[in-house]
């Protein structure tokens, strides 16, 4: 979900939190039933760099993603007291992707919703079949990833307020204006079921018609 917090459905907010860290809740209980009968196992949650740097205008999505990462920690130590050596939780953190996670989102925004190099799929699905021969805990996928990650355990309010300018660029001012929707957050939609969906091209497109304009 796009949208400043105050302009916002409370529903809609709720809605992203039961799907995306409720929805985690439910899975992760029934794979680790599994994984403590058979005495082994990999259970890897997806989160975001959002689980490390709660970002602007993703307030929900931000709070999701954080439960999401403290999910997998606070899991990991229980299953360490109870003697579950072989039994492992990783908890991905990638940076925004050219995936339909951007035309699927709820968004109040008033713009388009974009974010500023975009990683392709690819990236994210190698770092997920790595970690599940090489289990981690946290695993922050790619440079620039791995460097707010880094920056922020160092520096946590200048990232967060780095992080939230960003933000108001290219989720705010930035795109061309849209009417609010709800996205996917409550029924499928029909429209973006691949993988890639194009948006650094269509963001490439956007900035080459703005100099255009700006130039006359």
């Amino acid at each position: 979900m796009a949208a400043k917090f105050w302009d916002t459905p409370p529903e809609d907010q709720v809605r992203v939190i039961d799907v995306n860290l409720n929805g985690f809740i439910y899975a992760s209980h029934a794979a680790i039933n599994v994984f403590r009968k058979q005495g082994y196992g990999t259970l890897i949650n997806m989160g975001s760099v959002d689980s490390e740097v709660p970002l602007a205008y993703q307030v929900p999505y931000a709070a999701s993603k954080a439960g999401v990462r403290s999910l997998g920690l606070a899991l990991s130590q229980e299953l360490r007291i109870d003697g579950y050596k072989h039994i492992r939780v990783v908890t991905i953190e990638p940076w925004a992707a050219d995936t339909p996670f951007w035309r699927h989102s709820a968004n109040y925004t008033g713009g388009t919703p974009s974010m500023l190099a975009l990683d392709p799929p690819v990236k994210i699905v190698n770092a997920v079949l790595r970690k599940s021969l090489r289990p981690r805990r946290e695993v922050p996928v790619g440079w620039k990833a791995h460097s707010v990650w880094m920056f922020h355990r160092g520096f946590p309010r200048l990232t967060e307020r780095i992080s939230a300018n960003i933000a108001h660029k290219y989720q705010i001012k930035a795109g061309p204006p849209v009417p609010d929707t709800v996205g996917a957050i409550y029924q499928p939609m029909p429209a973006g079921r691949g993988i890639d969906d194009g948006v650094k091209q269509r963001m490439k497109k956007q900035r080459k018609q703005e100099r255009e304009m700006r130039k006359h």
